[in-house]
């Protein structure tokens, strides 16, 4: 008789004395997520197929099983390359954590496998080859006007890969002067402009043009 350990039905075989008894193969009976490896008969491995001699009385036949293996292939979305990795069937899997790549710009936040979002270093149950996508989130980074005597303006943001736009006139007011500016990094920029390539914490100043006056003789 077989014992197939959860695996399909195979049904009760004859041996006979003195004669060769053939296992069954490997296809012989089935199990998710398990390949049938081999028969313990009378304590002795074989392999699926396998001709067993000297079975002299009624003998179960015990299967055993190997957990499959599955690929898993990172798609790091333009990140830093992290090698291939395996999981087992029926053993949670760990994703990769906090720094496992890197892209500038971005900060990883989480693992897309087959539209569901897992988080760093979480654990899923793989049960096929498997594509890991990683997902990015753009950093972002506070903006601090120096209005250099003028009104107050509030911290802003602004973010990686995107055109941040400059605050136009009238957003900070300076008696005796007009907004004529902003300097970014070195470089004036018209009130209202938009940045590019904003890659860190910035203070922006103001830059200021005293008004001018007519002064008309009677």
């Amino acid at each position: 008789t077989y014992n197939v350990d959860g695996g399909t039905k195979i049904n009760a075989g004859t041996a006979y004395y003195g004669t060769s008894f053939v296992l069954p193969t490997a296809n012989s009976t089935t199990k998710t997520g398990y390949t049938l490896d081999g028969w313990i008969v009378n304590g002795t491995k074989y392999a699926p197929g396998a001709g067993v001699v000297g079975i002299g009385a009624d003998t179960t036949a015990i299967a055993v099983w190997k957990a499959n293996t599955y690929k898993v292939t990172y798609d790091v979305n333009g990140g830093s390359k992290i090698d291939n990795d395996t999981a087992t069937y029926g053993q949670d899997f760990t994703l990769p954590g906090v720094g496992s790549t890197i892209k500038l710009g971005y900060v990883l936040t989480g693992w897309n496998i087959n539209g569901t979002l897992y988080a760093l270093g979480g654990k899923v149950s793989i049960k096929a080859d498997t594509t890991v996508k990683a997902v990015w989130t753009a950093e972002t980074y506070e903006i601090t006007y120096d209005v250099d005597g003028g009104s107050p303006i509030n911290k802003g943001s602004a973010t990686y890969g995107q055109d941040f736009t400059l605050p136009g006139v009238g957003t900070t007011t300076k008696e005796g002067y007009i907004l004529d500016g902003w300097m970014v990094n070195g470089t004036k920029y018209a009130p209202s402009a938009t940045v590019s390539g904003i890659t860190t914490d910035t203070t922006i100043k103001a830059v200021w043009t005293a008004e001018t006056y007519t002064i008309t003789y009677n």
